[in-house]
């Protein structure tokens, strides 16, 4: 690819539209068959792979290939830097690894899944590097301005590779709770750090929230991940106290974060400010995303003193759909849109957007709170509106706009 197509088409365009392709191409339609198996009559088995690829597409595939996308782009301006690493390299290994896992699994070639998921493991291992170059390379005033950007991104680049490697155990049947470590992995130990640290950067620039303690922040963040990698420690180790000592590390450290964004106090007061934030449905987005994670936050707190873990579809889909979803489409169309130098444009699309992933998210919830046969027609129809909602979203936020980028690579 020459220089001048590199500038027309950037390298967070490449993982955003990956990204969707891999959400609307699989994951809802995978999410979708299972929740209406018994129409098409699927086995048990058959089952039991597309829930987990279903997980595995929409975590890795959907959420985290955008998160990388946006932080090779952002991060190195940010910082003032230019743009290290290779990201065009790791999303050729990203998202052909996901197409030989899937169709491996799917056709039964086990070979070929794991020769997926092995191009996967190095895509996310390059990407940590790279994203730890980021953060080394940075100048130390800026680093020290927003410790929690650096503890989050420094987090997130860890994780990433740990989580296949997880992944990639519980395919060669070395460890049997692999699948369950590598989903808790990708979502507290990489996406859910960042959008905290992105939170804390953006929240008080599109929605007036007050600036954050950015210093209580990363040490919530460092409480959380402790949490995190001593459940992941205690469930492998089969230690029940263990993991929910974890989860109490998990969820205090959640609600810590969210004290230290400062979303609960009142906001900004902005003369010149054009949008109403009572009339803003990107604001609106913002607030349900942070009340799914607080639901999330005091499940896990519910955990250590009930002594009984919710069903894992329940807390998957509060964080995956509920909080990085909605947060997706709150944030992507504002920042998406200046990353390809265009404007928003009409907010008649981000109130539909607020339906609809309101509607997603009610129902894959709803679905995962009462399983039987509504729960399964709810999970279906989930499937639907929410890839309705990603091909809107992505629209929206020009990911799909056929216009030249105004900015360089």
């Amino acid at each position: 690819m020459t220089f001048r197509e590199r500038r027309d088409f950037p390298a967070w365009r490449f993982f955003a539209l990956g990204a969707i392709g891999s959400a609307v191409g699989f994951g809802f339609v995978a999410g979708t068959l299972v929740s209406a198996a018994p129409l098409f009559a699927i086995s048990p088995s058959r089952i039991a792979q597309l829930v987990s690829l279903h997980g595995h597409v929409q975590l890795y595939g959907f959420v985290l290939a955008l998160t990388i996308g946006v932080a090779y782009w952002f991060l190195p301006r940010l910082w003032g830097r230019s743009q290290r690493g290779v990201p065009w390299l790791v999303g050729m290994f990203l998202f052909n690894g996901l197409l030989l896992r899937v169709f491996g699994s799917i056709l039964d070639r086990p070979r070929l899944a794991l020769v997926g998921g092995g191009l996967e493991f190095v895509a996310f291992v390059q990407a940590g590097w790279d994203l730890t170059r980021s953060v080394v390379q940075a100048p130390l005033a800026s680093k020290a301005r927003d410790p929690a950007l650096v503890v989050g991104v420094i987090v997130a680049a860890v994780a990433l590779p740990m989580g296949l490697a997880a992944d990639l155990c519980a395919m060669v049947g070395i460890c049997s709770s692999g699948g369950v470590v590598s989903v808790l992995v990708g979502f507290y130990g990489a996406a859910v750090p960042i959008a905290l640290a992105m939170t804390g950067r953006l929240f008080s620039l599109y929605f007036r929230t007050r600036v954050p303690h950015r210093r209580y922040l990363a040490w919530a963040l460092m409480i959380t991940t402790v949490g995190l990698w001593w459940r992941v420690g205690a469930l492998v180790a089969e230690w029940s106290y263990g993991v929910r000592f974890g989860c109490a590390l998990q969820g205090a450290g959640l609600v810590g974060a969210i004290v230290a964004l400062r979303l609960l106090e009142p906001r900004q007061v902005r003369p010149a400010a054009k949008r109403s934030l009572w009339r803003d449905p990107y604001a609106w987005l913002a607030a349900l995303a942070y009340t799914a994670l607080g639901a999330d936050a005091l499940l896990l707190l519910g955990m250590t003193f009930r002594g009984v873990l919710p069903a894992p579809a329940l807390e998957w889909h509060v964080v995956g759909v509920g909080y990085l979803m909605v947060l997706i489409t709150a944030v992507g169309p504002l920042l998406l849109a200046g990353f390809a130098g265009e404007r928003t444009g009409a907010t008649w699309p981000g109130w539909v957007i607020l339906g609809s992933v309101l509607m997603t998210a009610s129902l894959r919830i709803g679905a995962a709170l009462a399983p039987g046969e509504a729960a399964r027609w709810a999970g279906a129809a989930a499937g639907l509106i929410g890839a309705t909602t990603v091909l809107l979203f992505a629209w929206h936020a020009r990911i799909l706009s056929l216009r030249r980028s105004r900015r360089a690579l």
